[in-house]
């Protein structure tokens, strides 16, 4: 038997809500615009300075210097992140990333699971940890008194659950994204390996534990959901690649070369300095010629500036291969984004309903093999 040991953070969270249109039509040259709704959203952590207070964190979930840790790397462990304010919108975007980081990098979540909720309940306001705590000394037995056995949430919870899972119906090990609408009424069977086949669920197998996992959902003003992940290997990704550095947010100032062997060159100078992948799809720079910054990825082709922070952010826009094949040549690639469900019209209610966002999870059992 291996013991399994890894720790899951969500480092970036972001809710945006999207114009409702008048008649449905859009000219396609018409870029949409959309509002960050900012206490719903954080970059890299939560702190008093910002949004914490608009978030119940529980459990052992805790916001670091760098990242909000949902899972701790120790077995047994339970996770809970819920906003506090509702979304008054009928038209929004979510769109966060996760990141695991497995001591084995061949090792996978096992039995852990990850879920994402919009519930159409005011979770945070039922939600009483000195409840929990003062009826039990476990957390399993105090969550399962409060009704909340089904990935820390309610069984018949009322609302979309996006579960992110590690083993199948079999028990083997096969990850898997499975989105539910529950519908307030339904029970859904808590043991979670039955989830990927439950009745009315839609499932991707998909290796969702990375470095940096992105997930995108949007509600549409019919009430259609989708939602997408892309779980690109930065490594592979970025190594020998051209990227225009853009340092007051408008003009390229430089063109940056991050090589395989983990230098970079400025232009047409001589390799130095170094590039590394951090967790959460970022990128450690530096170079003796005045570039020392972290930068965050967003999607596969552009990367803005996290640290230290500036405004207007400087940022990255991706130019090319540096060796291309003949078929890679002068061309941008297409993002690698992977749907993971489509639900129907009329899914999420119209009429702009209020509904939260929430994280939850369990680290799993002590030990695989």
């Amino acid at each position: 038997m291996a013991t399994r040991d890894f720790a899951l953070a969500t480092v970036v969270l972001v809710l945006a809500a999207l114009p409702l249109a008048t008649d449905g039509r859009k000219p396609k040259q018409e870029k949409e615009t959309s509002w960050r709704m900012a206490h719903h959203s954080f970059t890299k952590t939560l702190s008093y300075d910002n949004t914490l207070g608009d978030w119940v964190s529980s459990a052992a979930t805790m916001a670091l210097r760098d990242r909000v840790q949902l899972l701790p790397p120790v077995p047994d462990r339970y996770g809970i992140l819920w906003n506090k304010q509702p979304v008054r919108s009928g038209k929004f975007e979510v769109s966060f990333t996760l990141s695991g980081t497995p001591k084995d990098s061949k090792a996978g979540p096992d039995d852990a699971v990850v879920a994402f909720w919009i519930g159409l309940k005011d979770w945070a306001a039922e939600y009483s940890e000195q409840e929990i705590v003062t009826k039990s000394k476990s957390w399993k037995e105090g969550l399962h008194a409060a009704g909340l056995t089904f990935a820390v949430n309610r069984p018949n919870f009322h609302g979309l659950g996006l579960l992110f899972l590690g083993k199948d119906r079999s028990k083997s090990n096969r990850q898997s994204a499975t989105v539910l609408w529950g519908d307030g009424s339904k029970v859904y069977d808590h043991n979670l390996q039955n989830v990927p086949e439950a009745p009315g669920a839609t499932t991707k197998y998909i290796d969702w534990l990375t470095l940096g996992t992105q997930v995108k959902l949007k509600v549409d003003e019919n009430g259609g959901i989708k939602g997408f992940a892309l779980t690109s290997d930065v490594n592979e990704l970025v190594g020998d690649t051209q990227w225009s550095y853009i340092e007051d947010g408008a003009n390229s100032q430089a063109f940056l070369s991050l090589l395989a062997d983990g230098r970079i060159k400025v232009n047409d100078g001589d390799p130095a300095g170094s590039w590394k992948v951090l967790p959460g799809h970022r990128l450690r720079l530096w170079h003796p010629d005045k570039l020392d910054c972290t930068m965050r990825l967003e999607g596969e082709l552009a990367a803005v500036q996290e640290d230290p922070r500036r405004f207007p952010s400087p940022s990255m826009s991706f130019v090319g291969k540096l060796n291309p094949k003949p078929e890679e040549a002068n061309k941008v690639p297409d993002e690698k984004w992977v749907q993971l469900f489509e639900l129907p019209e009329s899914t999420f209610p119209k009429g702009s309903p209020e509904c939260y966002i929430g994280f939850s999870g369990w680290a799993g059992s002590t030990s695989w093999g």
